[in-house]
């Protein structure tokens, strides 16, 4: 066996590795075995390579209980809060690697959790008008663990 099928086996098999933590992280997050939080503490971690290249609009269909309608208000949100036009960005860029990207001061990282909150405190309200609690949008939730 020559060096490229060395190195060819050994690629396929980062890559299915990268894949299983992925999908493992992704699944756990979708059960509630792994809250948001916990997920960007790994994506930040030593699984950060794999769960880097996640995409937002992904990430966003895993949380339990989001539908498509979810995922688009949040993303569209996240986007439009930052000057960006959701036209304007093919989704495939806008990944975990992009709102955690250090350059941007924490801008995204910000726009991403006060999307996030505004939403799901507009599913929540009866009017559908969000309502804050104090801490807003990185204090958990009264009655949320952290």
């Amino acid at each position: 066996m020559n060096d490229t099928q060395l190195d060819s086996r050994q690629g396929v098999e980062a890559k299915r590795r990268l894949n299983r933590i992925r999908v493992e992280s992704l699944m756990a997050l979708s059960e509630g075995m792994l809250t948001l939080e916990e997920f960007f503490d790994n994506a930040t971690g030593s699984d950060g390579r794999a769960l880097a290249g996640i995409q937002i609009r992904q990430l966003l269909t895993w949380l339990p209980g989001f539908k498509t309608v979810d995922v688009n208000i949040v993303y569209s949100s996240l986007l439009l809060s930052l000057g960006i036009s959701p036209d304007s960005l093919p989704p495939k860029t806008v990944t975990i690697r992009w709102l955690l990207d250090k350059r941007c001061a924490g801008r995204r990282w910000e726009a991403f959790w006060l999307a996030l909150r505004t939403h799901e405190m507009a599913m929540e309200s009866e009017d559908g008008i969000p309502r804050p609690w104090p801490g807003f949008p990185f204090a958990p939730k009264p009655g949320e663990k952290k």
